[in-house]
């Protein structure tokens, strides 16, 4: 069993994951209150959609995101190219292709969505992309985990 919530709420539970399933089970004692999650195509993180909902059931303010695509101008998507590499190895070159983002890693390039101007996607390999500190900063979001990586000089 983990501990779940924040000082104010404590709760426990468990959290599972395998090849593209996750589910977690939480439980708050003192709210009679459990939450239960589950998927088999995990595609947006866990944690993301957990936290909202904790905030939810105990009537914090959340914000749902909204994954509506914007289009951005060559010089907003300027500043956010390079190379970025992180402590794991990881290693992103971020370019723009006209009005896109494109990301290549480990010789395979793919495009990205933009969400906001430092907010993007790629909905094929379930990747949300955040960047940071004026570009200085990629927060990568897979399914399970996230990787911060930083712009290299």
């Amino acid at each position: 069993m983990f501990s779940f919530g924040d000082s104010a709420h404590r709760g426990y539970g468990h959290n599972g994951k395998t090849e593209g399933f996750a589910s977690s089970l939480q439980y708050y004692p003192e709210n009679d209150l459990a939450i239960a999650y589950c998927t088999n195509g995990e595609v947006y993180p866990k944690d993301k959609i957990l936290n909202q909902v904790f905030k939810i059931c105990f009537s914090e303010p959340a914000t749902i995101p909204r994954f509506i695509p914007v289009t951005l101008k060559q010089d907003q998507l300027q500043p956010l190219t390079g190379t970025y590499a992180g402590d794991n190895g990881l290693q992103v070159t971020a370019a723009c292709n006209n009005s896109n983002l494109t990301f290549e890693v480990k010789g395979q390039q793919f495009d990205l969505e933009a969400l906001s101007d430092h907010e993007f996607r790629n909905t094929r390999f379930g990747f949300f992309f955040e960047f940071e500190n004026g570009g200085q900063q990629l927060v990568v979001h897979d399914a399970a985990v996230t990787y911060w990586l930083h712009k290299q000089k």
